[in-house]
């Protein structure tokens, strides 16, 4: 969970 959680922040961030 805490592995998916950081990678969707990266994607979102990077999205962002």
């Amino acid at each position: 969970l805490k592995k998916m959680g950081i990678e969707i922040a990266t994607k979102r961030k990077t999205n962002y």
